[in-house]
């Protein structure tokens, strides 16, 4: 069977520098599998929008595959790949499946200037705009494909689970489960889970026996279910924030007395402690 990762690497041989080529690396290693023979359900497309401002369109306009040139001109910039789930041409539904987005370095000094700001419903349109280039990439790389693919190749499958242990886990664990992860504290949500985890392990183990793997994999399954479940349903993550909510966030500097420059950051529960020293004391009174 096929059992282990494949990763697609691309290398840059030559390159124009006014064009950016991370969401062309996208396409070509897309392309890559469905030419190959390989069992992947795509093609992905992918492609970079940048909200492009000027002295005569303040408002801006979307843009696909900008200019490095362009770019100078934008407030914000992100990539986009999504596949097509149904219909094809104009009217394909595209599913958008990753986005990296960020505003622009020049953005504070665009807006200064009286160009758009990019809220959230500007970056909305910016999603909906990318789903036609998307559509077209992906029919380009299925219309390659018909042309020059290899026969895809017959693999077979080996879950982690079978259906009936899965079943046979959520009806013991759904139910404590679900109310474990609304524990907002990060260090007690873990250890009621992994209590659940036991008290289940023990109910359904003498049913499956030496198919004790199974149950530690489909408990693992039903978590991220029950975590997603909440989250589209009752719109609440698993410390209790908010869709919208961020995590407390704070910073002190001359944290370490001794070294030249330490500060510490937290954001909720994470903590990180930056230290930097520029040399020996000893080195201090030494000249060039």
């Amino acid at each position: 069977g096929l059992r282990n990762e494949i990763q697609v690497v691309v290398t840059v041989m030559s390159l124009n520098p006014q064009d950016l080529y991370d969401v062309v690396a996208i396409n070509a290693a897309s392309a890559s599998t469905q030419i190959a023979g390989l069992p992947f359900s795509g093609p992905v497309g992918g492609v970079r929008v940048a909200l492009i401002t000027s002295d005569e369109n303040k408002a801006g306009q979307w843009v696909a595959f900008p200019t490095v040139e362009q770019l100078e001109n934008a407030v914000f910039d992100m990539v986009v790949a999504g596949r097509i789930v149904s219909g094809s041409g104009d009217d394909a539904d595209v599913a958008i499946m990753m986005v990296e987005a960020e505003a622009t370095d020049n953005v504070i000094s665009l807006i200064d200037g009286g160009a758009q700001a990019p809220t959230e419903s500007i970056v909305a349109e910016g999603l909906e705009a990318a789903k036609p280039f998307i559509a077209r990439l992906c029919t380009a790389q299925q219309q390659l494909a018909a042309k020059a693919s290899k026969p895809t190749g017959e693999f077979p499958v080996f879950p982690a689970y079978q259906d009936d242990v899965f079943a046979a886990v959520e009806a013991a664990a759904a139910e404590k489960l679900s109310a474990a992860l609304t524990i907002a504290g990060k260090q007690e949500r873990d250890d009621k889970t992994d209590e659940v985890k036991v008290e289940v392990l023990e109910q359904v183990a003498p049913n499956f026996e030496g198919r004790e793997k199974e149950i530690g994999a489909a408990f693992r399954s039903l978590t991220k279910k029950l975590v997603r479940q909440r989250i589209l349903r009752d719109q609440f993550r698993i410390d209790g924030r908010g869709i919208t909510d961020i995590r407390s966030l704070s910073a002190e500097v001359a944290i370490v007395p001794r070294a030249h420059g330490s500060a510490l950051f937290e954001r909720g529960e994470t903590q990180i402690l930056g230290v930097t020293t520029l040399d020996m004391v000893k080195m201090a009174q030494q000249v060039d």
